[in-house]
């Protein structure tokens, strides 16, 4: 729940240089609340950062997410993305990786513009799409009503 603060510090604090570069960024919320929204989406865990359509963490790992369990009322356990940076996992975006990612996207240095890219194939994670199929108007099977 934290990390759409922590993007906001991270905007706050790479604005001179986004100035100074004449560089705007535009931000997009999209609240994806069902499996036919996340398709189109190519949502793959939740929550996902996106920079020019590339998410800043692709090598992404799950973690039971209590707070997102209590939002959803659910009987099992909801899993979010756990972020990785700097040799510690973070259950919020760290405001450094978000700084990086912002700077690395406007300032990107000779030796990654000539590296090939690694791009990875779509995949919905299943913990995303069980969540996303009980969302619906009524309960499922496990008495979750998300």
């Amino acid at each position: 729940m934290g990390t759409e603060a922590a993007l906001e510090t991270a905007l706050k604090l790479v604005a001179p240089v986004l100035d100074g570069l004449d560089v705007s960024i535009t931000v997009r919320d999209i609240h994806v609340s069902s499996l036919a929204a996340a398709e189109p989406t190519q949502l793959a865990v939740s929550l996902t950062i996106r920079i020019n359509g590339r998410d800043i963490q692709p090598g992404y790992i799950e973690n039971t997410c209590e707070s997102c369990g209590d939002l959803c009322a659910c009987d099992g356990d909801v899993d979010c993305r756990l972020w990785q940076y700097r040799g510690k996992k973070h259950t919020t975006a760290p405001v450094g990786l978000l700084v990086e990612a912002l700077v690395q996207a406007v300032v990107p240095s000779q030796r990654h513009s000539e590296e090939p890219r690694e791009t990875h194939a779509y995949q919905l994670s299943l913990n995303v799409r069980g969540f996303l199929e009980g969302s619906g108007d009524e309960k499922t099977d496990d008495g979750c009503d998300c």
